[in-house]
């Protein structure tokens, strides 16, 4: 079965489920297979009783990749902001991050005012368990 939206050009596809709007390049062979929506999979690859979920990517020689349907280009003080949110990481990863990309002085300082909009986000989607957190946050920006 084929979804619509798909395109296979000089593939073969036997005994599968293949999804709406995916890819199959040329010389792939897709066998016992399910393939989700959005899946593309380059030239001469072979899938065999594999469930590829949505987004994925097989490149050449097999090489899975994903696509971030959320990709996008932000700010490293507040992606790092938002792992401190819920617990945070293990202190190693922040130095190894910083020895990638300098930060400037006082990053941490500054979780508080970026982690701000997804504790209100979460005060309205959640209740009133965030309630104290804006709060602290709103007290030291007074």
């Amino acid at each position: 079965m084929i979804g619509s939206g798909t395109i296979s050009s000089g593939a073969t596809v036997s005994g599968s489920v293949v999804s709406d709007d995916v890819r199959i390049g040329t010389g792939s062979r897709v066998e016992g297979s399910v393939i989700l929506p959005g899946v593309r999979i380059g030239r001469n690859c072979v899938v065999r009783h594999s469930i590829l979920d949505k987004n994925v990517v097989v490149g050449p020689g097999g090489a899975l990749g994903l696509i971030d349907p959320a990709a996008h280009f932000g700010w490293a003080e507040a992606d790092l902001a938002m792992t401190a949110l819920f617990g945070g990481f293990p202190e190693n990863f922040y130095a190894a991050y910083a020895a990638t990309r300098p930060l400037e002085a006082g990053w941490r300082e500054r979780f508080s005012i970026y982690n701000l909009y997804h504790l209100l986000n979460h005060l309205n989607l959640f209740g009133a368990g965030y309630l104290s957190d804006v709060r602290d946050i709103l007290q030291r920006y007074r």
